[in-house]
């Protein structure tokens, strides 16, 4: 059995393994007091690293607007929204001598998106402030449907004259399938509309008294 288990018994391999070295101690880490944060870094979420000019005109863009900045850096794409931010890019380029990129950096696009807006804005395109108007469509309040069908009239008026579903169905050119839930149909649409004019027959009688 020695063939199986060469080193069974024997202490010669381990002893050519070489003990392992402790790990050095590591110190604790120190941590440092943090600072307050101004105020001017709150109230521009995302955009504190921005020069004190374009963040001038973007405090002054965001209030004629009335968007916050993290719209303008965001990818908000509302038309009021897209409006601020072209207005602060035209602004940021004809106030300041930064360059296309420095302005783009600044709300987290590519240098084309601002000289896209930039000529915009020399092609005459309005620059006014857009109103946000949220007018709520109107909805459709679907009522019951009590009345038949074309198909169900059909069915309706041959089951009139006592024949069966499957003569209804060649008499209507339609397979037995199609027409077997006619029935439930009519008769459902037959309890609803008894059911309404009953209603309605009440209110009128309450009112008349």
């Amino acid at each position: 059995m020695s063939y199986l288990f060469p080193y069974a018994g024997d202490d010669r391999r381990r002893a050519k393994l070489k003990p392992k070295k402790p790990a050095p101690l590591q110190h604790p880490r120190r941590v440092l007091p943090q600072a307050p944060v101004p105020e001017h870094v709150i109230s521009f979420q995302g955009v504190a690293n921005m020069p004190l000019p374009l963040r001038q005109i973007m405090l002054e863009v965001c209030k004629e607007h009335n968007v916050v900045p993290i719209d303008i850096v965001g990818t908000d794409s509302r038309k009021h929204v897209v409006q601020a931010r072209r207005v602060y890019c035209i602004r940021a380029k004809e106030e300041t001598n930064c360059s296309y990129s420095k302005i783009a950096r600044s709300i987290n696009k590519d240098h084309t998106t601002v000289i896209y807006f930039v000529k915009q804005g020399l092609a005459g395109c309005s620059l006014e402030p857009m109103k946000v108007t949220h007018v709520p469509t109107p909805r459709k309040l679907k009522g019951p449907v009590v009345d038949l069908t074309a198909l169900e009239q059909q069915y309706f008026d041959l089951s009139q004259e006592g024949l069966t579903d499957k003569e209804i169905a060649q008499r209507m050119d339609k397979s037995y399938e199609a027409v077997r839930h006619y029935p439930k149909r009519i008769k459902r649409k037959m309890a609803l509309a008894l059911t309404l004019k009953e209603k309605d027959d009440g209110l009128l009688s309450g009112a008349e008294n």
